[in-house]
């Protein structure tokens, strides 16, 4: 009797249970490797494998054919969700332009009595990057006078 757990292998014999390791059909199949040319590239997801830590060189092997990214985690916790198509090609290289250095952009607009303020961060490909857990904060002073203060709303 065989059962598949967790990439390995059970044979039961005589009732005595051995472990062996499973060998998956994706061991054996082509891969190709993902370079993320940016910087501070913690993980990636990608829709058709799930979510790899990715190398301190940027890179990292991904079975061949098309994948769709769909998150990219930088070391600071902030994140993208580019909603990329790369194709990967065995024993190749697929350069992505993802990650750092970011860059914000801050854009004020008054109407009225009022000011607007809109805020994006964004990497070195244009995409905006988030981070929830601690989303920008603002204060606006006229003169030396605090007039308001409060965080940025994502959306």
């Amino acid at each position: 009797m065989r059962s598949s757990i967790l990439g390995w292998i059970v044979i039961c014999c005589m009732g005595v249970a051995s472990l062996c390791p499973a060998e998956s059909p994706e061991d054996n199949a082509p891969t190709g490797a993902l370079r993320i040319t940016g910087k501070f590239v913690r993980s990636i997801t990608l829709e058709s494998v799930g979510t790899e830590e990715v190398n301190t060189d940027g890179t990292l092997e991904v079975p061949t054919g098309s994948h769709q990214i769909r998150k990219i985690t930088l070391e600071n916790g902030w994140t993208a969700y580019p909603y990329q198509l790369v194709d990967i090609k065995a024993g190749q290289t697929t350069d992505v332009k993802l990650g750092g250095p970011l860059k914000q952009k801050i854009t004020a607009n008054r109407q009225g009595g009022y000011l607007n303020l809109d805020h994006s961060v964004e990497g070195v490909c244009g995409k905006q990057y988030r981070n929830g857990d601690n989303p920008p904060a603002f204060t606006i002073y006229k003169g030396d006078t605090k007039v308001h203060s409060g965080k940025f709303a994502y959306g």
